[in-house]
């Protein structure tokens, strides 16, 4: 026997009149939430860990990078973004950028964040923390204020505020044994050491308001090239004239002194010049550089070899022209070596910088805006920064220069008269 089966279409009131009698089903929403949580808090926890199975199922916890709001913006933008802040007084945002340079700076291994935060103790006021990419462009620039600048090896502190360095100063002496079995002499190579603590440095750069007005990059570049001038400046002065850094007044350097009577850049001989390589040890005449004074390329520059040729090449596209060769050798120009012609002045220095000096620096560097008070600037004219609508920069650096082994360098000075 067979089914049929048929089907009744019903109109609109029919469907209204049987619903009526139909109940509807339970639902109990507070399970249902309950539920979800649960899938939720479950598929949270696998996107957080995953189980390494090769180390016999070690948990390890991945956390889920979280773009910033400052990580889009450009190093020019963010740079003008915190001056705004500071000159605004926008504490909370400042500290925000000041942490996101923070944040930059631990990610390039430029500092650490005890080192930073013991010097940085006012990031959520009025201090500027210049980020990754400020400080990178800022090292790039330091050859076009002062080629030295950029020739020794820099060490970053991690912890601390001082390094110890040593140095070979006598090799092992390799003698003859006279007989088999003989005695053989003992020699033991000598060391040399030294500490070297970082100091602090600041200087004040001015500007005015109206280039927060202008454009970024503008700005930025300002920001920029300030930074390298004040930064180069010191560290040269660090290298070569400071009165406990600098190998012009460091002992054990060896000295050379022009003929009595010759107290003048010009009087320098191309002989005594010459010799300078010779008087220092192969390791640092080999990659050894000169540093001469503007004085001493000027007179170097005027002068002829026995076929009329130049005796120094000068490189004008590098440096603003200060760097060169001479005798076989790079040299390179140091503004604040020998600015006068007087007695006992040094107008040349030679040795291997990359291989015998180094920069210790503890941390980063610290700014600082002002838009009142008052600043007395290098030519000692007073800058009231409310009535001139000014703004003054102050920069703050740790760093000091070190040489292992004094010995490897030579300087050339005039006659004591």
């Amino acid at each position: 026997m067979s089914e049929t089966t048929q089907t009744v279409e019903l109109g609109e009131a029919e469907a209204k009149a049987i619903a009526k009698h139909v109940a509807a089903p339970e639902i109990d929403n507070e399970k249902i939430a309950q539920l979800v949580a649960e899938k939720m808090a479950i598929l949270a926890q696998a996107a957080d860990k995953e189980v390494n199975k090769l180390a016999g199922g070690k948990t390890e916890t991945h956390e889920v990078e979280v773009l910033g709001k400052f990580d889009k913006l450009s190093k020019e933008a963010f740079a003008i973004k915190q001056l705004s802040a500071a000159l605004s007084g926008n504490h909370s945002e400042l500290q925000e950028l000041n942490d996101h340079a923070l944040k930059s700076l631990k990610e390039k291994g430029i500092v650490n964040k005890a080192t930073y935060l013991n010097a940085g103790t006012d990031a959520d006021g009025a201090v500027l923390v210049p980020n990754a990419e400020l400080l990178g462009d800022i090292l790039s620039v330091l050859p076009e204020y002062s080629p030295l600048a950029n020739e020794l090896r820099t060490i970053n502190l991690v912890n601390g505020s001082s390094i110890d360095i040593s140095a070979i100063t006598a090799d092992v002496v390799m003698t003859e044994v006279g007989s088999e079995g003989g005695a053989k002499t003992v020699t033991k190579p000598t060391l040399g050491d030294s500490n070297v603590a970082v100091r602090e440095f600041a200087g004040i750069a001015l500007m005015t308001k109206k280039l927060i007005q202008q454009s970024a990059l503008d700005v930025y570049g300002i920001l920029r090239d300030s930074f390298a001038r004040a930064i180069a400046k010191k560290r040269e002065q660090l290298i070569l004239t400071d009165s406990s850094s600098g190998i012009v007044n460091k002992s054990g350097v060896t000295v050379l002194t022009a003929s009595s009577g010759d107290v003048a850049a010009a009087d320098i001989t191309l002989a005594q010049l010459k010799s300078m390589p010779f008087q220092v040890p192969t390791q640092s005449a080999a990659g050894g550089i000169y540093v001469f004074s503007r004085l001493l390329l000027g007179s170097l520059a005027g002068r002829e070899d026995t076929t009329g040729q130049p005796i120094v090449t000068v490189d004008a596209g590098a440096a603003n022209g200060l760097t060169g060769t001479f005798n076989g050798y790079r040299y390179v120009v140091a503004e604040t070596l020998g600015t006068s012609d007087a007695v006992s002045t040094v107008h040349a220095v030679f040795g291997n910088f990359a291989k015998f000096g180094v920069v210790v620096r503890q941390g980063a560097i610290d700014t600082a805006v002002f838009d009142s008070g008052t600043v007395t600037d290098g030519s000692s004219v007073v800058h009231n920064l409310i009535q001139e609508n000014k703004l003054a920069m102050r920069v703050e650096t740790w760093e000091n220069v070190g040489y292992p082994m004094p010995s490897a360098f030579v300087r050339l000075r005039t006659a004591a008269s």
